[in-house]
């Protein structure tokens, strides 16, 4: 005999709890995968970033380092330019100043002041070319340079070195009555007047 009083299954309320359950992990599970390959992803693309971003900090890196390799190089020459230019227009001064002082012209202050001292010295004071020489550059006296003193006395104009022997040894026999004797030794001594021995024998020769 058949029962009529069973319900049909889907009348059944906990098989519809089943079922919502069942439907339910279903979605939690699709949801689930989706959130685990979203993350996947992310993953990757910050993987990619960093990787990135360490090539490219490399290459910032190198980029660094043959900037700096350039720019050493670059100071090394131009200070080995700098230098040969120094030494260029060193040399170029130097024939320059040469040059000025063959032709008499554009004298430093120096040596303007030096001609003008020897020529008193020549032409006012009697005194020898070395013993000029003497003076000028002793640091007793006009304390200038060689060269700058050696400019003065080679632009004398109008010295006669005989003349001026003649006047210094007049004036030692009119002062101290030396002897001819006396008096060269005087006159060419390293100590005393330093004329040349001719410059010497020529006053001696022409005293009154």
């Amino acid at each position: 005999m058949q029962n009529n009083n069973v319900k049909p299954w889907y009348k059944i309320w906990w098989v519809w709890i089943i079922i919502s359950a069942i439907f339910f992990l279903f979605l939690i599970c699709i949801i689930g995968s989706n959130v685990s390959n979203d993350a996947s992803t992310d993953n990757d693309d910050t993987t990619q970033v960093s990787k990135n971003d360490d090539s490219d900090s490399n290459d910032s890196t190198d980029d660094n380092d043959s900037d700096s390799n350039d720019t050493s190089d670059y100071d090394g020459n131009d200070d080995s330019n700098d230098t040969n230019d120094d030494s260029y227009s060193t040399t170029d001064d130097s024939s320059s100043d040469t040059s000025n002082n063959d032709s008499g012209s554009d004298a430093t202050t120096d040596q303007q002041s030096a001609l003008q001292q020897a020529d008193y010295f020549a032409n006012d004071a009697n005194m020898s070319k070395a013993k000029i020489y003497e003076q000028l550059t002793s640091s007793y006296g006009g304390n200038f340079s060689s060269s700058d003193v050696n400019y003065a006395i080679s632009h004398l104009e109008g010295v006669d070195w005989n003349q001026n022997a003649l006047a210094t040894a007049q004036k030692y026999v009119d002062d101290y009555h030396m002897s001819k004797s006396e008096l060269y030794d005087q006159l060419t001594s390293s100590y005393g007047e330093q004329f040349t021995a001719s410059q010497a024998q020529y006053a001696i020769n022409n005293l009154d």
